[in-house]
């Protein structure tokens, strides 16, 4: 286990514990209550965007060594996303319990458990446990990449385009502005008139208009010709035809070979 020290400027500050005795980078994330900020390893892959830092940012290790952060991005933790630097060397990614605080996250480990929690509704987000003397996120928490990618922390956020907004309200099958706000962030309600919201939700009036009956038997006789059948039946015929009288209901059946 090492100490890492990040610098920004004239500043350094203690980034905490991360493992070293890996042989290969891992894809877990370390729950670090030291780090100043999120770190991802791997490849540029893992990230949704990815820029470059303006200044590089050099991180101290224990042995003195210095590792250089050049770009950042958003990435991908559970149900969430997160900006985060890229450190492709790590063997491990570090999830800062710091950058979540000043974001309003509220971070909490008790019986070998780590629950982090939206500061909007204090929902559970993010889940971790104990793993000897490290938090590790939980690796089953994983939601689809296309809700997911409107999902974004505070310091990622950014307002949709009114484009955006309408589709992502027709993905979410013309679902209300109230429940939209809830789980895409940035979803922006322009106050225009959703045509088929509105074909949805009309009803059609039913016009009853009574039905009026014959007063005596034969005034009326409705029939219908059915066929031809794909076989005969055993006397030869394909068709059939049908007679209801409308006073009576008087229904008799003909068959017929040929129309």
């Amino acid at each position: 286990m090492s100490r890492a020290l990040t610098s920004y400027g004239e500043n350094t500050f203690e980034t905490g514990y991360f493992a070293l005795a890996a042989e290969k980078a891992s894809s877990t994330w370390i729950i670090d209550s030291g780090a100043s900020h999120h770190m991802c390893n791997g490849s540029q892959n893992r990230f949704r965007t990815y820029s470059r830092l303006s200044q590089p940012i050099d991180i101290r290790l224990g042995d003195n060594t210095v590792v250089q952060a050049t770009h950042k991005g958003l990435v991908q933790v559970q149900n969430h996303w997160i900006n985060a630097l890229h450190l492709p060397t790590f063997h491990y990614s570090l999830l800062s319990v710091g950058d979540l605080d000043i974001h309003g996250y509220r971070t909490s480990f008790e019986t070998g458990r780590c629950l982090i929690s939206d500061p909007t509704n204090q929902k559970v987000i993010i889940t971790g446990q104990k793993n000897g003397m490290l938090y590790e996120l939980d690796t089953s928490r994983c939601a689809p990449d296309s809700i997911l990618a409107a999902l974004v922390t505070s310091e990622g956020k950014k307002k949709l385009s009114i484009a955006e907004s309408r589709i992502w309200h027709k993905r979410l099958g013309h679902l209300g502005d109230a429940a939209i706000k809830s789980i895409i962030n940035g979803y922006v309600d322009d106050g225009s008139t959703c045509e088929v919201c509105i074909q949805a939700k009309l009803r059609r009036k039913i016009i009853r208009v009574p039905v009026q009956r014959t007063s005596i038997p034969f005034e009326l006789v409705h029939s219908d010709l059915c066929g031809p059948f794909a076989t005969r039946s055993a006397g030869g015929a394909q068709y059939f035809i049908i007679y209801v009288d409308d006073y009576s209901r008087h229904t008799e059946i003909t068959v017929l070979p040929d129309k």
